[in-house]
C-alpha cells in the first residue's frame, strides 16, 4: 500500500464544453422533465430513456456555432 500525500489536479473545461440544464417535475411519475440548451431550445422527456434519448441527441449533434464537416469531394 502506497503512504504519502493524495495529488488531485483540476483541469479546466475545454472550450468545446457545453451548457444544459436540467429541469425535473417532482410531481409527476414516472420522471418527467425538460433540458434547456444555453441557446434556448428546449426538449421534453418522460421517463430514464426519454431522458437519455435526449442527452444522447444533444451530446452526439455537432456544437451549435461549431462548424459543420464538408462534404468529400472523392470522385466515383
Amino acid at each position: 500500500m502506497r503512504s504519502g500525500p493524495v495529488i488531485s489536479r483540476v483541469l479546466a473545461m475545454p472550450e468545446t464544453s457545453r451548457r444544459i440544464c436540467l429541469e425535473i417535475d417532482g410531481e409527476q411519475a414516472p420522471l418527467h422533465g425538460r433540458v434547456a440548451e444555453a441557446d434556448g431550445a428546449i426538449h421534453e422527456f418522460e421517463g430514464w430513456l426519454g431522458l437519455l434519448t435526449v442527452l444522447g441527441s444533444l451530446l452526439d449533434d455537432p456544437h451549435p456555432g461549431a462548424e459543420a464537416p464538408s462534404p468529400s469531394t472523392t470522385p466515383r
